[in-house]
């Protein structure tokens, strides 16, 4: 259990992804009870769910939100409010600087691609006979050998999701993509920018609207800041220049640009 200034709380099996708001007024957590999932905030517990994930206040730390999963499909919560609209998975969720917007990244028409992969260490030995030369009689001469292969088990099916990526701002719908990544909300703005794979490239998406075509993304850390054209740049792979214009790295034929784009008005 989970003690607030000598309160206990409600009792469960484990405890996860305890986190305050910013303010630190508040707390949010996972509790794990029966495996069934709830969600604790400010000590009421709530859910029974089959999973939960990406717990999150707001900037202010009025608002809480998270992704819960019954069955098969997930959603969204906020403001202890479950919103209708079901999806296969739900990735990032995201507030706006100014606490008023939600974001978040989901998966629709989920299809499946099956593939083997080999579970690490799961092995057996196997004898084998490989010809090693001629005896006296001109005959071939076999030579017994032991090997390690995998075993039935060792190997494991799995699905792929299919369907389309898609980005989701206050119940507002975008496009489908193949991939969305990096999803951020433009300082003072309602509009998010992310990435997506469209095809066999990427493009940049702010507020719905596609810009450029690249091979891929750079992304940087704090071990690997880049000089672009001279110039230090920095929370790669997007940052925002006065709030009046966006800058990104990308790669293209080999070679890393650096993206600017004068932001538009709302």
């Amino acid at each position: 259990m989970v003690v607030i200034d000598g309160i206990e709380g409600d009792k469960f099996d484990k405890i996860e992804g305890l986190a305050l708001s910013p303010d630190s007024k508040r707390l949010i957590y996972e509790g794990l009870r029966n495996n069934r999932h709830y969600v604790v905030v400010d000590g009421a517990a709530r859910g029974g769910y089959d999973d939960v994930k990406s717990l999150t206040f707001s900037p202010d730390g009025n608002r809480a939100a998270y992704a819960a999963m019954r069955g098969e499909k997930w959603f969204l919560v906020l403001d202890e409010t479950e919103h209708e609209e079901e999806y296969d998975n739900i990735g990032s969720l995201l507030f706006s600087s100014d606490s008023q917007h939600v974001a978040f990244s989901a998966n629709v028409g989920k299809g499946k691609t099956t593939y083997d992969i080999l579970k690490y260490g799961e092995y057996e030995m196997k004898e084998t006979q490989t010809i090693s030369g001629k005896d006296g009689f001109g005959m071939p001469k076999f030579e017994k050998q032991r090997v390690r292969q995998p075993n039935e088990k060792g190997w494991k099916r799995l699905d792929k999701a299919g369907g389309k990526w898609l980005v989701v701002v206050d119940n507002q719908k975008q496009k489908g993509y193949n991939r969305v990544s990096n999803l951020t909300f433009v300082p003072g703005h309602k509009r998010v920018v992310y990435w997506a794979e469209k095809g066999d490239k990427w493009v940049i998406v702010i507020g719905g609207r596609e810009y450029g075509k690249y091979d891929g993304l750079v992304n940087c850390n704090e071990s690997n800041r880049r000089f672009i054209k001279g110039k230090f740049v920095p929370d790669c792979p997007f940052f925002f220049s006065s709030g009046k214009k966006f800058c990104a790295l990308a790669e293209k034929d080999g070679k890393i640009f650096r993206i600017e784009i004068e932001l538009q008005a709302n």
